[in-house]
């Protein structure tokens, strides 16, 4: 994760400007590690992403100064940049850094769980939980101060279960289908309803039933970091997979 606080001259920029500068910093901050490599980005800012596949745009001559730049510098490092839009809805691990206050850890109460492990059996482990959002007593936290966690970070082992709950910020799930070409067993995995997200013929290949639409997230979603339902939870629509582990 990259993180900082914006120069006094920066902090005036349109937030276009803000966000194209931000993905030519995370990129030269991790040029060693994503030299040769193809790199998904994920971003809630429409016309960044549009500006990044365009190889530039019209509204703005500052933007597209930014965009030559990034665009000079992927070819430099013989990066492969896929840009995507990810809803600002569902970008809550970027947007409590900017906004500077806690992450939104989004957790599914008994009534919609209990519907979805009468179907599809009880996992054994919740691998992207915490001590206060836990859907069965074996979790996985990223709180390294949380003894009763099963172990911490779920990317930190490999997956071998009989059955495993997945719901995880919907911008790690290209990581999650990732890790699941080496993992085993059978899970269950939360995800967004998107339009043509670059993701889901993956997630279809690896479907073991149709999905199933979450009802009532007004009452059977909680934001943890506020004990009340999303911001725009009306406008969410979320599906649960049963999916298999391995190459699809």
């Amino acid at each position: 994760m990259i993180k900082g606080l914006w120069e006094q001259h920066q902090a005036k920029w349109h937030c276009n400007l803000k966000e194209m500068y931000a993905v030519i910093a995370a990129i030269s901050a991790k040029a060693m590690e994503l030299q040769n490599s193809t790199v998904i980005l994920q971003s809630d800012n429409k016309t960044v992403v549009s500006y990044i596949k365009n190889e530039g745009g019209t509204r703005s001559r500052q933007l597209l100064d930014l965009t030559q730049q990034l665009l000079k510098l992927v070819d430099h490092l013989n990066i492969v940049l896929r840009p995507h839009h990810l809803p600002g809805l569902c970008n809550t691990e970027a947007d409590h850094l900017s906004r500077n206050r806690a992450a939104a850890e989004w957790h599914l109460t008994g009534e919609e769980t209990s519907r979805l492990f009468g179907m599809w059996g009880t996992p054994d482990l919740d691998l992207f939980a915490s001590q206060t959002a836990h859907v069965v007593p074996n979790y996985v936290s990223l709180d390294l101060s949380d003894s009763n966690a099963y172990f911490h970070d779920a990317f930190s082992r490999s997956w071998h279960y009989r059955l495993a709950w997945l719901f995880p910020p919907p911008s790690l799930i290209p990581r999650v289908l990732d890790r699941l070409n080496s993992a085993s067993g059978q899970y269950i995995l939360v995800a967004p309803k998107w339009t043509k997200p670059f993701w889901r013929p993956d997630l279809k290949n690896r479907a073991l039933k149709r999905p199933v639409k979450l009802r009532n997230l007004e009452k059977t979603l909680v934001d943890t970091a506020t004990m009340l339902p999303p911001a725009q939870v009306g406008k969410l629509h979320l599906e649960a997979w049963l999916i298999s582990g391995g190459m699809p």
